[in-house]
Order: structure tokens, then C-alpha cells, then sequence
């Protein structure tokens, strides 16, 4: 199976807690693999860049675009 065909398949999983965690697993692969607008892609729209895609830009070269997804985690814990 490819990682876009998992991608679809945890969109179609109805249960919530599941379905993240295989979009995460997924967004990982990417990210590790250097398709970071993939991994965004399955990562979501999340308050902050996952660490997932900023260490692939930082290993991979881009400090300027790791320093820039760093700066976008908040300072203070979420309130939940």
C-alpha cells in the first residue's frame, strides 16, 4: 500500500482518536522521507508545526525554514 492510499484510507475512519494517530504515523513517514508538503498535507491544520516536519527541515539543510516553523509553537502550555 502507498503512503497517499493510507493517507485516504485514515481520512475514512470514523473514529476521531484512531484516525489522527494514522494521519500522524503517516505525516512522520512523510516528513522523514522529505516530502514536507505531504506531510503538512496529513499533519493537518495544527496551532503549530509538528515536530515531524521541522526536524526533516532541519536535517535537511533548511535552518532559516526550521527556525521559522519553531517560531510558530506557542511559549505557553495549551489550556485544555
Amino acid at each position: 500500500m502507498q503512503l497517499r492510499e493510507a493517507e485516504k484510507l485514515a481520512l475514512s475512519i470514523p473514529n476521531w482518536e484512531q484516525r489522527l494517530k494514522s494521519l500522524d504515523w503517516v505525516g512522520r513517514i512523510y516528513a522523514r522521507a522529505g516530502y514536507l508538503e505531504d506531510a503538512k498535507r496529513a499533519f493537518g491544520k495544527q496551532a503549530a508545526v509538528p515536530y515531524a516536519i521541522w526536524t526533516a527541515r532541519l536535517v535537511s539543510g533548511d535552518l532559516p525554514g526550521a527556525l521559522r516553523d519553531i517560531a510558530t509553537i506557542p511559549s505557553e502550555p495549551m489550556q485544555w
